[in-house]
């Protein structure tokens, strides 16, 4: 009797040791594919959102100068994390070659996540600089105006109004 208790007990160990590594392969699976997921539609509605600005812009052309760097990241990046199903499903249907597969995967996982960062990164550098252009421009236009108001009043015989900033 007490021999078939500890066989009992022994069962049941080995039972509950598999059922808690399974339940730990499927969470990890589980928040492995989410991560995927989410790094799929990140590439892909950056790429959308990229390419549907580029689309409205008045001026293709220098819309595409600012839009080309984050659309050769984003569409990389897309297309690494579109190839993770694939690699997941070759990896259950091949299993002699889940290890080559599995880095494969990974190797995509981590491109894709790059390619999102990077193309993020220089999404908001671009933004950034084309404001601070943007910014300069308006006040040499402004300065531009200011000197060829000058000359107009200079030329019309009245005289300069004082300037406020040597107040």
């Amino acid at each position: 009797t007490l021999a078939q208790v500890e066989s009992t007990e022994a069962l049941r160990r080995d039972t509950t040791e598999r059922e808690a590594e399974r339940s730990h392969q499927d969470n990890a699976d589980y928040w492995s594919r989410r991560f995927n997921t989410s790094l799929a539609i990140g590439n892909g509605a950056g790429f959308a959102l990229v390419t549907g600005a580029l689309l409205q812009s008045e001026h293709l052309d220098q819309a595409v100068v600012f839009a080309w760097a984050p659309m050769c990241l984003f569409g990389p990046g897309l297309i690494c994390a579109g190839a993770l199903p694939w690699l997941l499903w070759a990896q259950r249907r091949y299993p002699r070659e889940a290890r080559g597969i599995r880095f494969t995967s990974t190797a995509c996982t981590t491109s894709g996540a790059g390619f999102f960062v990077a193309a993020i990164v220089i999404a908001i550098l671009t933004v950034s600089d084309a404001q601070k252009n943007s910014s300069m421009v308006a006040k040499a236009q402004r300065q531009v105006e200011g000197a060829e108001l000058a000359k107009r009043w200079l030329a019309a015989g009245l005289p300069l109004p004082p300037r406020k900033d040597l107040d």
